[in-house]
């Protein structure tokens, strides 16, 4: 398994199944419930989350990344996770740190980061009362008599003819129809209402559907494969421990068969001086 381990090397970078289901834990935790704490001070807060250069370069970037929740979250018999606290420490600390270190693990790291730590916080920040949308605030309603009045639209109406003759016969007044086509005074054209142009609205639309596979498994099964994958991670990362630990007695024994070399060759330079001064004398 360590030559199986020591032959992986990272990938281009993360998949975007990964960095979207980071994006969905950031709105998460961007909507908890307002009852927590927005912001509290340092002092009172436990999430600080980053990446020590020492904490790297013994633990890995997944222990690194492992190490750092364990301090903020605790560490939970059960593995329950709590949010005791909303604002940017998580919503910008977190997301930074694990965008960070995804981008430096190896793909077997990521697999196991994701199992182990992100789809459980993805879980209990949805137990904890989070939401991907929160409810809009409706304003106040307006009275009838507040409301904006609508305005009436204008008719055109033609004008009356009035017939007058010569003769003794009584003048006629004519009220056109509406129907009639032509009118002795034309209309004004400013009062002629011009209506917007309508806008085409295409026949067929089409809608994509994304398909989303139901999780039919009973709370205790999910329960047991998390525990399970929790204690993949734990075997994963002291496996990686006991490499880093092989490596650094190595390199102590390397040092020491270094130094027993150079002591027997200034010995033997040493004893060459002085047969070189027995000769010359």
């Amino acid at each position: 398994m360590a030559s199986k381990k020591k032959n992986e090397r990272p990938s281009t970078g993360p998949s975007q199944h990964l960095i979207e289901r980071i994006h969905y834990l950031r709105t998460l935790l961007k909507n908890l419930p307002d009852t927590l704490p927005l912001d509290p001070p340092s002092h009172q807060s436990t999430y600080h989350f980053f990446l020590a250069e020492e904490d790297v370069e013994e633990r890995g970037v997944f222990g690194a990344v492992s190490h750092s929740l364990e301090i903020a979250f605790g560490q939970q018999h059960d593995g329950l996770i709590h949010f005791e606290e909303r604002g940017q420490r998580l919503e910008e600390g977190l997301i930074k740190m694990l965008k960070d270190g995804v981008k430096k693990m190896t793909e077997g790291d990521r697999k196991a980061f994701e199992d182990a730590w992100l789809e459980r916080l993805i879980q209990y920040a949805k137990a904890d009362g989070a939401t991907t949308v929160k409810n809009k605030q409706k304003g106040p309603e307006l009275k009838p008599s507040e409301k904006p009045a609508k305005k009436k639209q204008r008719t055109l109406e033609k004008p009356i003819e009035i017939n007058t003759s010569d003769s003794g016969e009584d003048s006629e007044t004519h009220l056109p129809h509406k129907s009639s086509t032509h009118s002795a005074n034309p209309p004004n054209p400013t009062e002629i209402d011009v209506q917007p142009p309508q806008t085409m609205v295409p026949k067929r639309l089409k809608q994509q559907t994304l398909k989303i596979s139901k999780d039919t498994r009973t709370e205790e099964e999910k329960r047991v494969a998390m525990l399970k994958r929790m204690r993949e991670a734990e075997q994963k990362q002291a496996e990686y421990e006991e490499k880093q630990e092989r490596l650094k007695q190595e390199q102590q024994d390397r040092k020491r068969m270094l130094a027993r070399e150079r002591q027997k060759t200034q010995s033997l330079m040493r004893r060459s001086d002085r047969e070189l001064a027995l000769l010359w004398a």
